[in-house]
């Protein structure tokens, strides 16, 4: 990560030329490569070098992620329990409402997308909204369902 990231799930990440993960803050930026999900330990992508802080980026498909959880109940026996543990992304009014089916870019508000001008898959195309988004009185909304496909 070339900044803290923490609490920013769902913000707009780009990949700068020093390998490192940075919020966006461009308009149509095409160095889009997803968005932030959770800081993981791990090997980087680049030089395949172990790190206690990565950020975990998702860069194609769902934009909620599900983790299947095992409990013990009271009775002993094993319960399964799904929980959803990546939320969406933060998209802004900039392009204007967004429709299911629209598609989304980065925003020159930092790490957020918005609706895209036109609808032809560019560079810079980063997602296909899956939720309508009407912002009323409203700048932001966060945990919006989509599908990546930037990574």
């Amino acid at each position: 990560m070339g900044e803290d990231l923490t609490g920013q799930e769902g913000c707009a990440l780009i990949l700068k030329s020093d390998g490192k993960v940075y919020k966006s803050t461009v308009v149509n930026d095409k160095k889009i490569i997803g968005f932030f999900g959770e800081i993981v330990s791990g090997k980087d992508s680049i030089q395949n070098t172990e790190r206690d802080q990565l950020a975990f980026v998702v860069g194609i498909g769902d934009s909620y992620h599900w983790k299947t959880i095992e409990e013990v109940d009271s009775s002993g026996n094993t319960v399964q329990r799904e929980t959803k543990y990546i939320n969406g992304i933060k998209v802004c009014n900039e392009g204007g409402d967004i429709e299911v089916g629209d598609l989304l870019v980065t925003s020159s508000r930092v790490g957020y997308f918005m609706k895209q001008s036109d609808d032809l898959i560019r560079n810079y195309t980063a997602a296909r909204c899956a939720q309508t988004v009407t912002f009323g009185g409203d700048t932001e909304k966060s945990g919006i369902y989509c599908i990546m496909m930037c990574g």
